[in-house]
């Protein structure tokens, strides 16, 4: 069983073309390459080391990963599977994304307050920019929880974005 490394879904041995999204497949036998990949998007890397796993391994934890990323359950792939790579892997992504919530949680939370009271802004200039400030700060780690639970349910090893070079868990 073949893994189109665009979007992860399963193909026949052999299959030129994902039948999903219809990406061009080099081989049919890998998640990716050989080699981790990195992908820039406006001086943002993401480092893809999907290759560098199990295919039995991903396909075995990829939902108890992605559960990991809604919030306080980083720690399930580690109970529930603990010699699994990828599931250590995500723990460990999952949980430096909990630490980064609470750090831009707190400091939103102060921002905010401070910027409402300013005493020379007028209140539709602090709701206006206050409303914004709070959506930045409410967006940024939602989307985070999001990207992790997309890549690991398609079974892919993605770090996350700016936050998911550090590494908390021993892999």
């Amino acid at each position: 069983m073949a893994f189109c490394p665009s979007c992860g879904s399963k193909l026949d041995d052999g299959t030129k073309f994902c039948h999903s999204c219809g990406a061009a497949q080099e081989t049919a036998n890998t998640y990716t390459n050989n080699t981790n990949n990195t992908t820039q998007n406006q001086g943002i890397n993401i480092v893809d080391s999907t290759s560098s796993f199990d295919k039995e391994d991903i396909e075995k934890n990829k939902v108890l990963c992605a559960v990991a990323y809604i919030n306080i359950l980083f720690f399930l792939p580690l109970v529930a599977a603990p010699e699994s790579r990828f599931g250590k892997f995500h723990a460990n992504q999952a949980l430096i994304l909990l630490i980064a919530s609470a750090i831009i949680g707190t400091a939103g939370g102060i921002i905010t307050n401070i910027w409402w009271h300013i005493p020379v802004l007028p209140d539709f200039i602090k709701a206006s920019v206050g409303s914004v400030l709070s959506f930045v700060f409410w967006a940024a780690p939602i989307a985070g929880m999001v990207f992790g639970i997309v890549n690991a349910a398609q079974g892919k090893a993605k770090e996350l974005p700016l936050i998911g070079k550090f590494n908390l868990i021993n892999k």
